[in-house]
């Protein structure tokens, strides 16, 4: 697949037509694809914007880290227990509900018709259940 996505980004439009859309090993490879993408300037300069962010945020990180680490490694440095246990309970609480959470499971419902004739769906308003596993089942 990523083969047949490189050779259609190095391939010539008439190439592409002449093939059905599809071609793998170009006889004529041309750039002409990459200078059209990167010359309207859009996804250039989103590629600076997030290489810029990506910086910017990585060195404010590494900033903030380091100097709550050099807080902490003193002895009286003030409000520094409660900063710990802050810390620590990063460690001990996990942010895990909102990944883990499923999306509600849609049922038939019998009641009523939609104008199209079709049925209405309805979210399933059950309990969950979280399995030892780490997964969630519903229950109606």
């Amino acid at each position: 697949m990523f083969l047949l996505c490189l050779g259609n980004s190095l391939a010539t439009k008439e190439e592409l037509a002449a093939n059905g859309g599809y071609v793998l090993f170009p006889s004529n490879p041309t750039f002409e694809s990459y200078n059209v993408v990167l010359s309207g300037g859009v996804v250039t300069r989103a590629a600076v914007v997030s290489v810029v962010i990506t910086l910017v945020g990585t060195a404010l990180s590494l900033l903030c880290t380091v100097a709550l680490a050099y807080g902490l490694s003193r002895p009286g440095t003030v409000a520094g227990k409660p900063l710990l246990m802050i810390v620590l309970g990063t460690f001990l609480f996990t942010p895990g509900i909102i990944p883990n959470y499923p999306p509600p499971q849609l049922h038939r419902c019998g009641r009523g018709r939609r104008s199209d004739g079709g049925r209405r769906l309805r979210a399933d308003r059950g309990w969950l259940h979280k399995l030892p596993n780490g997964t969630f089942t519903a229950r109606p």
